[in-house]
């Protein structure tokens, strides 16, 4: 029976550990700062332009995105990890780029924008 009980245990604990995964590779927020009505894009669309001479010359900001740098855990996330994520958020609300990307203290902040033409 006693082992009954702590097959139940880590049942129950497992169960909530996996709808947690988001928390625990930390995450982004985005927040929608335009009127455009777009659909949500593939995050493989987006473009995130640390260079600002590669920025479209036509754009519109259409929202504002910020990714932690740390997991829920404390631990420090890759920068693979920090652009997916950015890609994620801007796809949301269908942005096709990210510009202005800056580190802050403990985020990765930037611009989302809608581009016309997307720079290669």
């Amino acid at each position: 029976m006693r082992l009954f009980i702590i097959f139940i245990f880590f049942l129950l604990l497992s169960g909530c550990a996996t709808s947690g995964m988001d928390i625990l590779r930390g995450g982004g927020t985005v927040m929608k700062t335009s009127a455009m009505k777009l659909p949500p894009l593939s995050p493989q669309e987006v473009k995130l332009y640390y260079n600002e001479a590669d920025v479209p010359k036509q754009y519109t900001v259409i929202g504002h995105v910020n990714v932690s740098n740390e997991n829920s855990l404390a631990t420090r996330r890759s920068k693979r990890d920090i652009d997916q994520e950015l890609r994620n958020q801007a796809a949301a609300i269908g942005g096709n780029g990210v510009i202005c990307i800056k580190n802050e203290f403990e985020q990765v902040v930037g611009e989302v924008i809608f581009s016309p033409v997307v720079s290669p």
